[in-house]
């Protein structure tokens, strides 16, 4: 099994992961910058169940330190894309799911669990995020992960106010050739009680 320690992460100058080699696979895109990889690790072991909006290389380094992980996918290639490296591995406990439209959000009723943390890292996060206000998929432990955060803001703040803010992640870079200075942010929800 590979743990964090040992997973081969190629980190730019900005300490941003842009891609992993995991097992037999090479040059897996895995866009996240260390804290935030470090903070979603914090969270799962092998009891947890976690649900993913957007698959990847995440889908594939996560799966490793979880019970089960289910991924929605929007995007068709991607997907497909995912999915034959699945299929040629041995992540048993890994299940994607290709929705689009209105049945990205919904097609999380057809899995049989409560999940124990959430990685909203697709398209539509203020949608997703809506569906969990009042979904039975999750609980007052359940810990929600928003990338991106600030990015789609004006998705999520309607949604924000049944959860409380956890943690948030922000990591200050300089991108080129401006070098004008950006921030990436995650932030860290858990719903409300009595919502």
């Amino acid at each position: 099994m590979i743990t964090y320690k040992n997973a081969e992460l190629i980190i730019d100058k900005y300490d941003y992961c842009t891609s992993m080699n995991i097992g037999e696979y090479k040059n897996i895109d895995f866009l996240m910058y260390q804290k935030e990889i470090i903070e979603i690790l914090s969270c799962l072991n092998k009891d947890k169940v976690m649900l993913e909006w957007g698959c990847g290389g995440s889908t594939l380094f996560f799966s490793q330190y979880c019970k089960n992980l289910y991924s929605i996918e929007s995007n068709r290639s991607w997907y497909t894309n995912i999915k034959n490296k699945l299929e040629k591995s041995k992540y048993e406990n890994v299940k994607i799911i290709h929705e689009s439209g209105e049945k990205y959000t919904k097609s999380v009723d057809e899995i049989n669990e409560i999940f124990d943390v959430v990685f909203i890292d697709g398209i539509y996060r203020g949608k997703c995020l809506n569906y969990l206000v009042k979904s039975d998929k999750i609980n007052e432990n359940t810990i929600i992960f928003i990338h991106d955060s600030l990015k789609y803001k004006n998705q999520i703040i309607n949604s924000i106010k049944h959860f409380d803010i956890q943690k948030e992640i922000k990591v200050f870079w300089k991108p080129e050739p401006d070098g004008k200075e950006d921030i990436e942010h995650m932030i860290v929800l858990k719903r409300k009680k009595n919502v």
